[in-house]
């Protein structure tokens, strides 16, 4: 049956009841390529209609690969490499930021719940007067 045309189903009956459907009132769906044909353009086919997909300022540019480590070509013997004017910038930044870190972390406060509950047992304990560290009591030593 094509979803177009208008024809009768017959249902098997089920406990006694027999039903016919008109397919005039179904709601048929029609298949999916022609919900594709009719479907708006996609934002791909509207892409290549407008422009590149690199803001229309042309080709993507790159450079291309040298085959030596950052694009750099090996100074010849007895020359030093002059360093750009950012990299002495961003070492001291990097470097100095790390350091700064690690001096915060190792002095950070302690704010683990174990070491509260070990000062608060210790003030509790003390209010009582009790001894928060066990002491062995003192004997005498074995006659001889």
């Amino acid at each position: 049956m094509q979803w177009w045309r208008s024809e009768t189903l017959q249902v098997p009956s089920v406990a006694g009841f027999h039903l016919d459907f008109n397919t005039d009132l179904l709601l048929m769906h029609p298949p999916s390529s022609a919900l594709r044909a009719l479907r708006a353009p996609t934002i791909r086919s509207r892409m290549s209609i407008g422009g590149s997909r690199h803001g229309s300022h042309g080709a993507p540019q790159w450079n291309e690969p040298t085959g030596y480590l950052f694009g750099e070509k090996p100074l010849p013997a007895g020359q030093k490499r002059q360093k750009e004017d950012w990299e002495t910038i961003w070492m001291v930044g990097m470097f100095g930021s790390m350091a700064v870190a690690a001096i915060g972390l190792y002095y950070k406060p302690d704010t683990s719940v174990q070491s509260w509950a070990l000062k608060e047992a210790k003030e509790r304990l003390e209010a009582r007067d009790e001894q928060y560290k066990y002491v062995a009591p003192q004997s005498n030593p074995p006659p001889s």
